[in-house]
């Protein structure tokens, strides 16, 4: 079993016993994986494709409380953030403007408002958590940051899938988040998914 199967089965399991099964699709086909690829015009990297070649999005809460996108839906996602990019004026004027944007750990993602290499897993609210192919200076390509509409401190959640779904786990085991009746992500003060998994980092970095 590869590094981000266990941990991705780890998790799971967790979700199960917890009452909020992930219900993953059934997996992703290679020519379905090559067909994305193709439009997005890159390979997808390791991790990615072997996620999706575990299961091509799920039903339930896989993600910070949010299903997993389909290769289908991401790439609706992805693409509809590549037309605001070349059609929109006031989103161009943003994207060049660093200062608007921060990142934690500094210097780990680039400061903008959303770049070609950011692959979303999922999408709330154009909120997304994404897979980083672009990072910054002290960043690592793959890792897993948050961006989106409202997501102007872009966070390094962690270096890898697997370590990903490892920090969740974490998060949930030691009560730094809880899940509410709905299986959504929540600390004491946040409701936001987004800003209760930043929470429980602060927690568990204490």
């Amino acid at each position: 079993m590869s590094d981000l199967q266990a941990a991705l089965t780890h998790w799971q399991t967790l979700l199960t016993r917890r009452g909020f099964p992930a219900r993953p699709y059934a997996p992703a086909t290679a020519p379905e994986i090559a067909a994305a690829e193709a439009q997005l015009g890159f390979v997808l990297p390791p991790e990615v494709r072997e996620l999706y070649l575990t299961c091509n999005g799920s039903a339930g809460g896989l993600i910070l409380g949010q299903p997993l996108l389909t290769l289908t839906q991401m790439l609706e996602v992805y693409e509809g953030w590549r037309v605001l990019l070349a059609t929109d004026r006031f989103i161009v004027q943003d994207n060049t403007n660093e200062g608007l944007y921060s990142s934690t750990p500094p210097q780990t993602v680039k400061l903008r408002h959303w770049l070609p290499g950011w692959l979303p897993l999922c999408n709330e609210n154009d909120n997304s958590v994404t897979v980083d192919l672009e990072p910054g200076s002290a960043g690592v390509s793959g890792q897993i940051v948050t961006t989106g509409r409202n997501e102007d401190d872009h966070w390094q959640l962690a270096h890898t899938l697997a370590d990903f779904f490892r920090l969740s786990a974490r998060l949930i085991e030691t009560g730094a988040v809880q899940l509410d009746e709905d299986g959504r992500w929540k600390t004491e003060d946040c409701f936001n998914p987004f800003c209760a998994v930043k929470e429980g980092i602060r927690r568990l970095e204490s």
